[in-house]
């Protein structure tokens, strides 16, 4: 329900929660925090035009903003007392059981974006956060040729080992190469075809042989 909903109340050891308390999908609220104290406000002061009673996730350090993100997107701990607990600003350390080593591979659900981002040498070496490859606010799935802009932002193409080979396409596409789609064991589906291994996004940014020759060997076709 953390994952897929914006709150609801209940949720303590039985996991379960009151039907008609429940604000299905992820909304404003998650990322920025309750808002009736804000709306309350701004209502009754139309002229302030600065956010007030609201976290803007921006302003947070780099820590602070990875555990926004964190909270669905670091691999499916188990929180420590009441779910939906968790408010942007906080530590999520707080709230959530730290993950064993086996979560921490790309092999659970939501792929552990966050924990496999911090293995990257482009997250240790910069400031990185989530939002410098993602719009949260926009839907960008797929778009590797939108992603690839973001990351030429900070790398020239001749950096790249396989920029010869290809020229001036190699510009639309550094993510299928660098962090490439993994399938895993642990996420299945049943179908009439029998059981299939959905590839997920593996958010570990590095150079990857065997990504990078299924890159060449579809780019060739």
């Amino acid at each position: 329900m953390e994952c897929h909903s914006t709150y609801a109340d209940g949720g303590i050891a039985s996991n379960q929660y009151v039907p008609n308390s429940i604000m299905l999908g992820i909304s404003c609220e998650r990322c920025h925090g309750p808002g009736k104290q804000h709306i309350d406000y701004h209502a009754s002061n139309t002229v302030d035009k600065t956010a007030r009673f609201v976290t803007v996730p921006s302003k947070l350090t780099r820590t602070q903003q990875m555990d926004v993100c964190g909270q669905c997107h670091s691999g499916g701990s188990q929180p420590k007392g009441l779910t939906f607990a968790f408010r942007p600003g906080d530590r999520l350390s707080d709230h959530y059981f730290p993950l064993n080593e086996t979560d921490q591979s790309n092999s659970v659900h939501a792929s552990n974006q966050a924990t496999r981002l911090a293995k990257s040498t482009c997250f240790q070496q910069s400031q990185m956060a989530c939002v410098d490859c993602h719009n949260p606010h926009r839907n960008e799935r797929h778009q590797t040729a939108l992603f690839s802009s973001r990351c030429l932002k900070y790398h020239q193409t001749l950096q790249c080992g396989g920029s010869e080979r290809l020229g001036d396409q190699i510009r639309d596409d550094c993510i299928d190469c660098h962090v490439p789609k993994e399938a895993t064991e642990n996420i299945t589906l049943d179908n009439a075809a029998g059981t299939v291994f959905p590839p997920l996004r593996d958010h570990h940014i590095r150079v990857d042989p065997k990504a990078t020759q299924r890159y060449y060997e579809k780019v060739a076709k």
